[in-house]
């Protein structure tokens, strides 16, 4: 079966981290920068930004709905784990020191998703004897995705 006009397979797709923050958050100021790929990456997670919901209901039982806060959300990939990564190597060193990073998912289509914030923690995943050590990096993202659609 045919992929939709659109669609995106997943196979392909790679992450990219910097221990630079861009001189400016969009296109231009993301491609400066110099990116190190991670590797053993089985799943790179939910990208985007959720707002919250301020609610208020009346005496009379009707609920308004508006716009609160919005959360840029986290980045949550799962790797298998390779000591000699130096993405990885970058991921780790940066949730111990709380320094800023660049953050960028390339799309076998070309298309880009920049962003940037602080790892908090990589904990590993030991698990039965048949699987992979695995990690989970978190980097709560502090700006809106810039999406850079394939050329």
């Amino acid at each position: 079966m045919a992929l939709q006009p659109g669609t995106q397979p997943v196979k392909g797709a790679q992450l990219f981290v910097s221990v630079a923050v861009p001189a400016t958050f969009d296109k231009t100021g993301y491609e400066a920068l110099t990116w190190t790929k991670v590797g053993r990456v089985q799943e790179i997670g939910t990208i985007g930004a959720s707002t919250e919901v301020v609610s208020f209901t009346d005496l009379d039982g009707n609920t308004e709905k508006h716009q609160g806060a919005t959360n840029n959300g986290a980045l949550t990939p799962t790797l298998g784990v390779d000591e000699t990564d130096a993405g990885q190597a970058l991921l780790y060193t940066s949730s111990k020191s709380g320094v800023e990073l660049s953050t960028k998912v390339l799309l076998k289509s070309g298309a880009a998703r920049y962003n940037g914030g602080r790892a908090f923690g990589m904990p590993e995943t030991i698990g039965q004897v048949n699987s992979i050590v695995t990690a989970a990096p978190r980097i709560e993202l502090n700006r809106e995705t810039v999406r850079v659609a394939a050329t």
